[in-house]
């Protein structure tokens, strides 16, 4: 009795040798360097914090609640269905940005909202350019 289970487990050691015997050969353990760019250490992602949109305005909406004011554009995007449109909610008075430009613009805002209108989360705009075409094209 005692001749077979010592056989099986030399059979069991056998088989865990065989089975994790060669991972255990080759692997070394070794921690990783510290890959960090910045000089605290952390982990931060870089990334672009705007989002653009290429469009024309198609209607524009001041709101006012007590002392807190937003204004919402609306947008046709360029090359979108006919029936397509994006609104957008901006932070406070923006009409200054749209004053004086038409047609097709380019316009930057806050990709992330910081800010709320009302419990509703509003986009900080950054700039507005007007797009202009050259009469002498190739």
């Amino acid at each position: 009795m005692k001749e077979s289970i010592i056989a099986w487990l030399i059979v069991i050691l056998l088989v865990l040798a065989f089975c994790f015997g060669p991972g255990l050969l080759i692997a070394h353990g070794s921690t990783t360097k510290p890959n960090r760019p910045n000089s605290l250490g952390i982990s931060e992602v870089y990334q672009n914090n705007n989002s653009y949109l290429f469009a024309q305005p198609i209607d524009g909406q001041i709101l006012e609640y007590d002392e807190d004011r937003a204004t919402n554009v609306r947008f046709a995007p360029y090359n979108t269905p006919a029936l397509y449109d994006e609104s957008i909610l901006f932070c406070g008075m923006v009409a200054d940005y749209f004053e004086g430009k038409s047609g097709p613009l380019v316009v930057t805002y806050d990709k992330i909202a910081h800010r709320r209108f009302h419990g509703i989360a509003c986009h900080d705009l950054v700039s507005v350019f007007s797009v202009t075409t050259s009469k002498e094209l190739p």
